[in-house]
């Protein structure tokens, strides 16, 4: 079999995707074999170009992420990062409790620029979620490191010790 060129191989790879995505599995198998035979890759590989998982030229195929979608995302955690500032760096589970009637005060004075569904999440967000959300700005006020001073003999002699026998009160 002739070498192809990657054009020639990514037109034939493209005539034939359709018709993989809608065939069975003997329908598929007998066109892996085709586009094995024409084109000269393994049937791993064909298979993973027919079914529209990579791509032709090598690039990357951005996946779709599993599980379950993001309820918080990066707008509702600066939200509730300002909300902790005003609430006084307070923990999570303070900081659920007291949440309604932050927001409430808030709109009363103006300050609330905040729409409709991010109230709502406000309102609902549990107190394990909102540690977990702000892990991160707590760490960034945490000290960066540790005392190294030791403790000295120095001031030991000069600072008078009376021990428990030498008490006249």
């Amino acid at each position: 079999m002739a070498k192809l060129s990657m054009k020639a191989r990514a037109e034939i790879i493209e005539r034939y995707k359709t018709a993989y995505k809608r065939g069975g599995k003997k329908a598929k198998t007998k066109l892996l074999d085709v586009v094995c035979d024409s084109t000269g890759l393994s049937r791993g590989r064909a298979a993973r170009l027919l079914s529209g998982k990579a791509k032709a030229g090598g690039a990357k195929v951005t996946k779709e992420k599993r599980g379950r979608k993001r309820v918080y995302d990066d707008k509702f955690r600066r939200t509730l990062e300002r909300l902790w500032h005003i609430m006084g760096f307070m923990c999570g589970r303070r900081m659920a409790a007291g949440m309604g009637d932050l927001l409430d005060a808030l709109e009363r004075a103006g300050e609330m620029g905040y729409d409709e569904e991010t109230k709502d999440k406000l309102r609902k967000v549990s107190a394990s979620t909102i540690d977990r959300l702000l892990s991160g700005a707590r760490k960034s006020l945490q000290y960066k490191g540790k005392a190294t001073t030791k403790p000295g003999t120095l001031l030991k002699r000069d600072i008078p010790i009376r021990l428990g026998t030498q008490w006249d009160d």
